[in-house]
């Protein structure tokens, strides 16, 4: 016999609430998962050690907030020279210990990444511009100079030279003039830090119109080789 029931029929609230639950709990899940597989990002070096596809993590830099720029001589030139790093690690003597014994490590890490044969010759590289090569390059050859390595460091980013600004000296000759000029020896453009002995340089020298061209070129490539055959350096 029809009746009135005192519950409404349809919308079931639990059940409606149930379906909910489940769907947003599945939508999170299928969210997370698939921000988790676009994720190409490394986070910690600690990602960057368990990827099978990359060579092995030399080491790290810790990253350290730098003073205020009216306390720094560096923002008068616009950058940070070896000589402004030196003044840093004096005042501030936990940054001198840190860097010393980082570069230190990655240094034996190089020369230790290889078991067939003495590492001599390494290129130092970025993804893009301003990532810090030349400051790099330059506080790896200092501190391995400072253990009695000989160490020769060539400024070969023809476009945008800076090593002669890290360490402020000029660019008047450097690599592109040894490539190009028969008349110039690289014995004659390598240069020795005056407060470090044990560190030689090659500036970059004037910028030429195609830079790939003259790194890719044969007179590049006797030069290394000249340089390498040499032995007077340790890492070059």
């Amino acid at each position: 016999q029809p009746f009135v029931s005192s519950k409404p029929f349809k919308p079931i609230v639990r059940l409606n609430l149930f379906y909910g639950l489940l769907i947003s709990i599945s939508s999170g899940l299928a969210m997370a998962l698939l921000v988790d597989k676009l994720d190409n990002v490394f986070h910690v070096p600690e990602d960057i050690e368990k990827n099978d596809n990359l060579p092995p993590l030399l080491g790290f830099i810790p990253f350290f907030k730098l003073p205020s720029k009216e306390d720094t001589s560096a923002s008068e030139k616009g950058t940070l020279t070896i000589n402004d790093f030196k003044e840093l690690n004096n005042n501030f003597q936990s940054l001198n210990f840190i860097f010393e014994e980082t570069f230190r490590n990655i240094y034996t890490a190089i020369k230790f990444s290889s078991t067939d044969k003495n590492i001599k010759s390494i290129a130092i590289t970025s993804t893009i511009p301003s990532e810090g090569k030349s400051l790099f390059t330059t506080l790896l050859g200092l501190n391995a100079a400072e253990i009695d390595k000989k160490i020769l460091i060539i400024d070969s980013d023809l476009r945008r030279p800076s090593l002669h600004k890290k360490l402020e000296v000029d660019n008047v000759v450097g690599l592109s003039n040894i490539i190009v000029d028969d008349e110039y020896d690289w014995r004659k453009c390598v240069n020795k830090l005056d407060t470090c002995p044990n560190l030689s340089y090659i500036t970059g020298g004037k910028n030429p119109p195609n830079p790939i061209r003259l790194l890719d070129s044969k007179k590049m490539k006797d030069i290394v080789d000249k340089i390498y055959q040499s032995k007077e350096f340790d890492l070059i």
